[in-house]
């Protein structure tokens, strides 16, 4: 087995389980230089740390053998999902852990989190590409969040972030006791210092409710921006806030992906909220992806206006916009649990969009016969 290349040993080892490769290391100092940097390269720290033993190893090799200092630099993927994995690793690894491409740190909702260990984590990361901040970290309430957004590299080209409330949930509270007094105004904050990400292409902001006058801010540094996911944590108001500053700052946008869409909402209502999304991209989009909470949802006459090279009569709500004739553009239209639209909207889609599939439930919904390819 010392006669086989490292080049084959390497790739012997992209097929053996974390645990295989921690017999690997331990054969011979040959294989424990090939097989260290596939073990360290993605670090996986999931589980609640009160029933996760692999953590507590992971601790133990930390803290007492000093591993990240002599491995860190291995690490490509780094998932810490409770942030006393995430100040572990900003002690004790910070100034090695520089090669990571992929990040996601979380907290738990009972953590005590500061971003401090995170914004270390970031200022080391000047490779980062893909990043994903969830939980207590982006909450509104935490008092070092603008600081964290600011850290985030220049290099990132996927940014998610997910799972917190929305920002007036750190008021929803508020009462003075007393309706004699006048009002106390809540504090203000600052805007956040959102950082230029000139290679951002994915943004994903579920269950991120962010303020219409942080909008601008955030597009205007995206003007690379593609892809956007979203859900309804911003109402119909953000909505409109939304689609006018993507529409003025970032001209790449041709995919938009939304998910669990409120059932609040009447089919008329949504139809005019999902218009209002269609008028983000000035480029004419490529995919567009509805996923929704009730079967409510459904694409109506005001959408099919935005997407139709030519909108119906008698509908104005956005011949004044000067849209482009997204169904030229158009690739991949999905509908998924709970969006639909009637036969006679696919039929006029197909007919006007030559590269359209469009599917219901995950599944294509096939052309009609007569219109052929």
């Amino acid at each position: 087995m010392k006669t086989l290349p490292p080049e084959l040993l390497k790739e012997f080892a992209y097929h053996l389980s974390r645990h295989e490769l921690t017999v690997c290391v331990r054969v011979c100092q040959e294989w424990h230089a090939v097989f260290n940097q596939s073990l360290w390269e993605k670090v996986l720290l999931d589980s609640p740390r009160d029933r996760d033993s692999r953590f507590e190893s992971f601790k133990k090799c930390v803290v007492e053998a000093g591993a990240l200092s002599r491995s860190g630099h291995w690490i490509r993927v780094l998932r810490a999902y409770h942030y006393e994995a995430t100040s572990l690793l900003a002690t004790y690894g910070a100034s090695t852990c520089t090669e990571i491409l992929t990040l996601k740190l979380g907290s738990k909702s009972d953590d005590v989190v500061d971003n401090s260990d995170a914004i270390r984590l970031l200022e080391q990361s000047t490779k980062l590409k893909r990043l994903h901040l969830t939980g207590q970290m982006i909450a509104s309430t935490n008092l070092k969040y603008e600081q964290l957004i600011a850290a985030i590299p220049t290099t990132v080209e996927l940014l998610f972030l997910g799972d917190v409330g929305h920002d007036s949930e750190q008021y929803a509270d508020f009462d003075n006791g007393d309706d004699d007094d006048e009002a106390v105004a809540p504090p203000q904050r600052p805007q956040p210092l959102i950082p230029l990400l000139p290679r951002l292409t994915n943004l994903g902001l579920l269950g991120v409710a962010v303020n219409n006058a942080t909008w601008p801010l955030i597009f205007k540094n995206c003007p690379s921006l593609k892809t956007l996911c979203l859900d309804w944590s911003n109402g119909k108001e953000g909505v409109k806030a939304l689609a006018s500053a993507a529409r003025e700052h970032c001209p790449a946008l041709n995919q938009l992906r939304l998910f669990n869409m409120t059932a609040d909402l009447s089919r008329s209502s949504f139809d005019e909220v999902w218009a209002t999304f269609l008028t983000a991209s000035t480029c004419g989009w490529e995919v567009l992806e509805i996923d929704a909470l009730s079967d409510i949802v459904s694409v109506g006459p005001l959408s099919m206006a935005v997407l139709l090279p030519r909108p119906p009569p008698n509908q104005p709500f956005h011949q004044s916009l000067n849209q482009p004739l997204h169904a030229s553009t158009l690739k991949t239209l999905g509908l998924g649990y709970g969006a639909g639209m009637s036969s006679e909207y696919v039929r006029q889609l197909y007919e006007a969009a030559p590269n359209l599939t469009i599917k219901a439930n995950y599944e294509a919904i096939p052309r009609p016969a007569d219109l052929g390819k």
